[in-house]
């Protein structure tokens, strides 16, 4: 069993002779250019923490104190006194300084790239966030609680429209985005009608079904999107918290249900109008394989409750023309999973985390994708490499941490995510890629690359149910 260390090792040498086409390749590979592309960005689980500076011995707390006297206009200037000049570490949530740096580094890749859009699969809020502002606050009214919460909403989304332009963002719920805690969702609450204000104006395309945002999105925090200029590919954002076992609130089976209706309704409408779909949500579909990992016993843990998970992969099945690509978070890791389907093996892409609470990296993604088939061509990963002492907290541009068809399928030709995604076998180099990048190059031990690899974490990518994924276990058994 391999240890991190020697994972790096293994990857370095590998590197050096070959084996492995170089991580720091250009970046301009993202575009084939013999094949129609374009590009959009991928940011997730910011984590935002507006607690960083306060002081357990100095309570409550006065930047809380003044954040709750301004509008959220005013918060950037309130935190840029507190909170600019120290980054957090590996355990921590989002402070303002790695927020600014975040919002710094996307908008420079952004000139050089022009997004067509931004995807967020969720997570807004910090860990742990109503418990905080409790104690720093010492407000430990609900009314109290909310107020501040939304205008953390209103805070970011002025952050993301001043950095980034009037690039369209489609963003999703997090199981930490709630006025009442982690995994609480109350359907057709005031939590789901403020934030469909805050985030409409994000979407900025709103064509047909900019309509239907405000209608779904109110009742329990799914909708559908037109791609800009693209009248026949569709992003369809789902909730995914309604799903898990986690999840609280009154009716929530009952919404999880209405939620798979509608998604086999809009993808029936779209199979019936030739249209192409991406689905977007949170907590993936498929194994927990940390979880299982980490236990004694390596009991199988799913992330949705499996009769969601069987329901959802029989309504995928069932469109095998129409769905091109499923993006996810969650787990802060830079990693991907294949849904199996009659025809084909379904990418569901990772998206990596700008808080650094799981211990990795912070990162983003920037794909590529033609136009035309609305297939999922490549994608490129930037990241904050905090170990580095050089970094200081004033910005520079983030490095380029590696190119997906540089390192899995340098000289395939017009070649798809899903190719490259289907070589890596338990063994081998792509083997040893997916674990050297997992947690965006971190220093912090992962189970991935302590030895548990293979079979938790192997057996999860082609395996998205309980059954399927104890049938590898007991097959791979270490």
């Amino acid at each position: 069993m391999m240890d991190k260390l020697t994972i790096r090792l293994i990857f370095g040498l590998l590197l050096m002779l070959g084996a492995v086409f170089p991580a720091y390749a250009d970046d301009a590979q993202l575009f084939d250019k013999k094949t129609p592309s374009a590009p959009f960005l991928a940011v997730s689980d910011i984590h935002f923490n507006p607690f960083f500076s306060c002081s357990k011995l100095v309570v409550p707390c006065p930047l809380i104190k003044q954040l709750n006297a301004a509008s959220a206009a005013q918060w950037e200037n309130i935190l840029a006194k507190y909170d600019a000049q120290k980054l957090p570490t590996y355990g921590d949530d989002a402070n303002y300084a790695l927020l600014k740096l975040a919002l710094l580094a996307i908008q420079h890749e952004s000139k050089e790239y022009s997004p067509k859009f931004i995807i967020i699969p969720g997570d807004f809020l910090a860990h742990n966030l109503q418990l905080n502002y409790k104690y720093y606050s010492g407000d430990l009214s609900s009314a109290g609680y909310q107020n501040f919460v939304k205008k953390e909403y209103q805070f970011l989304a002025f952050e993301m429209q001043h950095y980034w332009g009037n690039v369209p963002i489609y963003s999703a719920i997090g199981n930490n985005d709630s006025y009442r805690g982690n995994y609480n969702v109350v359907a057709n609450g005031q939590f789901f009608t403020d934030l469909a204000q805050i985030w409409s104006p994000l979407i900025h395309n709103h064509f047909d079904s900019g309509k239907l945002f405000l209608t779904t999105f109110s009742t329990a925090g799914y909708y559908e999107v037109t791609v800009p200029g693209e009248v026949h590919h569709q992003i369809i954002v789902l909730n995914s918290v309604l799903f898990s076992k986690k999840a609280q609130g009154a009716a929530v089976d009952a919404m999880a249900q209405k939620q798979l209706v509608w998604l086999n309704e809009r993808l029936h409408y779209a199979e019936s109008h030739q249209q192409k779909v991406w689905l977007v949500f949170h907590i993936p579909a498929g194994i927990d394989a940390y979880k299982v990992a980490k236990d004694p016993l390596h009991r199988v843990v799913s992330f949705w409750l499996p009769a969601y998970t069987k329901t959802f992969q029989d309504i995928i099945n069932n469109y095998p023309s129409v769905v091109e690509a499923v993006i996810v978070s969650h787990t802060h890791m830079d990693s991907f999973y294949l849904m199996h389907q009659a025809t084909q093996k379904l990418p569901e892409i990772f998206i990596p985390s700008i808080s650094l609470s799981n211990g990795n990296n912070p990162g983003f993604k920037i794909f590529s994708y033609n136009p035309r088939t609305f297939q999922l061509q490549n994608y490129i990963v930037y990241y904050l490499p905090l170990d580095k002492q050089s970094l200081q907290v004033n910005f520079s541009p983030w490095p380029l941490e590696y190119n997906f068809n540089s390192i899995y399928q340098l000289n395939c030709k017009n070649c798809l995510l899903s190719t490259g995604m289907q070589i890596i076998t338990k063994e081998g180099t792509a083997a040893t890629a997916y674990q050297h990048y997992f947690d965006l190059s971190s220093p912090t031990p992962q189970p991935i690359n302590q030895g548990k690899w293979s079979p938790y974490y192997w057996c999860a990518i082609n395996n998205i149910t309980v059954d399927t994924y104890a049938a590898c276990l007991k097959q791979n058994k270490a």
